[in-house]
């Protein structure tokens, strides 16, 4: 089963999105994962065996039909392996040099050719965005917010949505380059500088961009000054897959699979071998440089991994870099050894995972062409990583930490303060007391709450309500209440990181307007567009307006469930933080005289 988030929001908070999906379904994530054992100092043979054994059980696990890894030594190849097959029915096997679509990491490639922009004098990174873009701008919500700016935009604290989804995925996408006339009837989801808010629509007008201030269309921009020089040979930009025999091909349930074309190339039009990508990671680690050309300054490249978001207080423990994430909830910690900073990418039916430990000169790429490999990608990439480390310099893997016992039980006014809504980044969270203790309603499953003696609150799940059932490393996740400006944020922590997961939500009145619209909908403009959303409808439950839909390809046939908070007859806002959420329904006249629902550019029609 897949995460049940955004499919940006799996790039961009693979963690989170793998936590939903385990506590959905309990022993379906890192529960009893293959792992490396002990690697002996200097044994990098011992280590690329113990990779390949942990990489194939893995993706044994998981059905993934092909996966190409490569690890990085500084400025080489310390090796690269490929497993099963980059074309199912075709027979063909996977290769280090096969061609991956690379998605969210696409977006890397983007910034840097900003970076190099701007180490040239010819971009300011702290210019309003609307400076060199006149046309940019967004429909008005927050009246006292400063301009966007061109770090804003490379850092996710744009406050631009998500996506714009119309026109994203379609049989003959547009020029990228209309985001910025599509933006315009759109909505902000926080002020620039508030919180991390992933957006792909914001790297699609960071590379318009890039392509004003070069005065060249995007993708051969892009070959002739950063791929070419990087040596990346097989890497493009491109709507579409890589055709050549080299292209892998997508595969959903073991079966091949085509995507459809995209429109965003800068965010996730990127096709690329993990050899490519080996020669971004050297670069990162080599200050700007490959090999005798340099890319970056090295102030510049430094930049890259140095943390951005510092002072942001949403942002609690989430370290945003330039292009690189550099914090993780449940792994890519490695105690003594420096900070990781990390990029993960997904095109609905390949993913793909970046890692970088610059202390140590190493770094990890893994890509695989499986709907279901997110779980097999990421793992692999954190064990390479591992092994690779141990052979290096000898680094002990530390026992993994135990769950915190059992606090004292919570006072009256403790569970109080917990009992209510909760807007999650998996949806509609409902906490409540029964007799002497908590509940949580989530994902059509019943979770009990208890104390920690750290004062946090554990999920536990029980099987008919007495029978314990592990959820493996989330076991040792804890919940707190803290409050931040005038929002009440649930914050997850686990080993010494705390992200934030959801916002307490206030009572929210439904309207006369708001309920009357409630029953099932259709998308009325789809065209030529692949629509992902399935069985759209609004609803009125507990005095609560929902959204609720499915995601075939994304997560199954799970209904999702998200609050709505009205702000007008006409306006309601996906409640809560991070990807996604803060967007805008928008109510909208249709031609034949009755109304429609416009979200993310497509509109939606109530069915007879």
């Amino acid at each position: 089963m897949r995460p049940i988030v955004h499919p940006f929001a799996i790039r961009a908070l693979w963690p989170l999105a793998l936590l939903a999906a385990t506590v959905a379904f309990p022993g379906s994530a890192r529960a009893g994962d293959p792992r490396v054992g002990t690697v002996a100092r200097g044994d990098w043979d011992g280590a690329r065996e113990a990779v390949a054994d942990v990489t194939r059980a893995l993706m044994k696990q998981s059905d993934v039909v092909g996966l190409s890894l490569a690890v990085v030594d500084g400025d080489r190849v310390a090796w690269a392996d490929a497993f099963g097959r980059s074309d199912k029915a075709a027979k063909v096997d996977a290769t280090p040099e096969t061609v991956y679509r690379a998605g969210g990491v696409s977006g890397l490639l983007t910034i840097i050719a900003a970076l190099q922009l701007s180490d040239a004098g010819r971009l300011d990174l702290d210019a309003p965005v609307s400076k060199i873009l006149p046309a940019f701008r967004l429909r008005p919500r927050f009246p006292d917010a400063r301009p966007i700016t061109v770090r804003d935009l490379m850092t996710h604290h744009s406050g631009l949505p998500m996506a714009v989804a119309k026109g994203a995925r379609t049989t003959a996408p547009a020029p990228f380059s209309g985001i910025v006339d599509a933006l315009r009837d759109e909505s902000p989801t926080n002020p620039p500088g508030r919180a991390f808010d992933p957006s792909e629509a914001g790297m699609t007008v960071l590379g318009t961009v890039v392509q004003a201030i070069a005065g060249r269309d995007f993708a051969p921009y892009l070959r002739e000054t950063l791929l070419a020089p990087l040596r990346m040979a097989t890497a493009n930009f491109d709507a579409t897959r890589e055709r050549s025999i080299l292209g892998a091909r997508g595969h959903r349930k073991g079966k091949p699979e085509e995507e459809p074309a995209v429109r965003d190339l800068p965010a996730s039009g990127l096709n690329a071998s993990v050899l490519d990508l080996a020669r971004v990671v050297s670069m990162t680690l080599a200050e700007g440089r490959s090999g005798d050309r340099v890319i970056l300054r090295p102030a510049t490249a430094a930049d890259m991994i140095r943390t951005q978001n510092a002072g942001v207080p949403l942002d609690y423990d989430m370290r945003v870099g330039l292009g690189w994430m550099g914090w993780a909830l449940l792994g890519l910690e490695f105690p003594g050894a420096g900070p990781v900073w990390h990029l993960s990418g997904e095109s609905l039916d390949f993913h793909t995972m970046v890692v970088v430990l610059p202390a140590q000169g190493l770094g990890v790429v893994v890509m695989a062409n499986s709907a279901e490999s997110a779980q097999a990608v990421n793992r692999a990439a954190e064990e390479a990583l591992v092994a690779a480390l141990q052979a290096k310099s000898g680094w002990k893997r530390p026992a993994e930490p135990t769950p915190l016992p059992d606090g004292p039980d919570l006072t009256e006014a403790e569970m109080a303060a917990w009992a209510g809504d909760w807007a999650t980044l998996f949806g509609l969270v409902r906490i409540y007391r029964k007799g002497d203790s908590l509940r949580c309603d989530a994902f059509g499953r019943t979770f009990h709450l208890v104390p920690r003696t750290d004062g946090r609150l554990a999920v536990r799940l029980r099987l008919g309500g007495f029978i314990p059932v592990s959820l493996g490393p989330f076991d040792r996740v804890g919940l707190s209440r803290e409050t931040v400006g005038d929002r009440e944020v649930l914050v997850a922590e686990a080993d010494g990181t705390r992200m934030p997961t959801g916002e307490h939500l206030r009572p929210a009145p439904v309207s006369e307007a708001w309920a009357r619209r409630a029953g099932d909908y259709v998308i009325a403009n789809a065209g030529s567009d692949a629509i992902l959303v399935a069985r759209p409808a609004l609803k009125v439950t507990d005095g609560r307006l929902l959204v609720e839909f499915e995601m075939p390809r994304m997560a199954g046939d799970l209904r999702i469930r998200l609050p709505l908070v009205p702000v007008s007859d006409d306006e309601a806002v996906l409640g809560g933080i991070g990807p996604g959420l803060g967007e805008t329904f928008r109510i909208v006249p249709l031609a034949d005289g009755t109304e429609g629902i416009r979200y993310s550019g497509f509109v939606m029609k109530r069915k007879p």
